[in-house]
């Protein structure tokens, strides 16, 4: 039995049973470094035991490898669940409605697009609210009850998400009219290009989301080609790195 390795360059590596239990490894992520070693160790150890022992007596000898392996891959799971948990806070504060400071006019912001017939609301909506207005529907959970269709509202989401940015980070700062002498303070501020800023920003942290996922799925894939030349249950070798 062994273990073949597949460079897909740029996109990553695949290791690939002949029974075709696989696991890709992507490219560029943060651990990327770590899973290739481990995935080098299991196939050199494999490689190694199809060398030297018969069919029969091979999976009990990569058992032994499979265990060396524990603590390497517990602590790699540790770190992914560490930046999950990093993305997750990070996403919670720029999907997050803005704290609410004009209670009235965020009642009767509310009451005029409720007033409004549904194509619209849709339309008004539809051209980019502001940073409150998209909060104030978050806040009450107005997307579902005004009856917008799925992708306007996915539209109000992801752009409340990019305001989110803009204004937290403080952006617009990047954006305004240079000081000059006769004007001293920065002026007009160019809210396309912060928008694109933000959107470039949010673009990075849905990259990085991504990549996490695929470097799970990479582990995970790891854990059941080791399960499998070991003879032993994938999903038991999970809870024990997991543990």
């Amino acid at each position: 039995m062994k273990i073949n390795k597949i460079a897909t360059p740029p996109r990553g590596v695949l290791l690939q049973n002949p029974s075709g239990t696989s696991a890709f490894i992507p490219s560029g992520g943060k651990h990327e470094t770590r899973l290739v070693e481990i995935g080098d160790f299991l196939q050199a150890f494999v490689e190694k035991t199809d060398a030297k022992f018969t069919p029969e007596h091979q999976q009990p000898e990569n058992k032994q490898g499979v265990d060396m392996l524990h603590s390497r891959m517990r602590g790699l799971l540790r770190d992914l669940n560490d930046k999950q948990r990093d993305l997750n806070k990070r996403n919670a504060t720029f999907t997050a409605p803005a704290a609410l400071t004009d209670a009235p006019w965020e009642s009767e912001w509310r009451e005029h697009l409720s007033s409004l017939p549904l194509a619209d609301r849709t339309a008004v909506v539809a051209t980019g609210l502001s940073f409150a207005q998209s909060s104030a529907l978050l806040r009450h959970s107005d997307l579902d009850r005004l009856g917008l269709d799925d992708r306007t509202a996915a539209t109000v989401r992801e752009n409340h998400r990019i305001n989110a940015v803009v204004e937290l980070l403080g952006l617009r700062a990047n954006h305004a009219s240079p000081s000059t002498l006769d004007n001293p303070l920065p002026g007009t501020v160019d809210e396309a290009a912060a928008f694109a800023e933000g959107k470039a920003a949010i673009t990075a942290l849905d990259g990085e989301q991504e990549t996490l996922r695929n470097e799970a799925a990479a582990l995970a894939g790891i854990v059941s080609i080791a399960a499998e030349v070991s003879g032993q249950d994938s999903r038991t070798l999970w809870t024990e790195i997991a543990a």
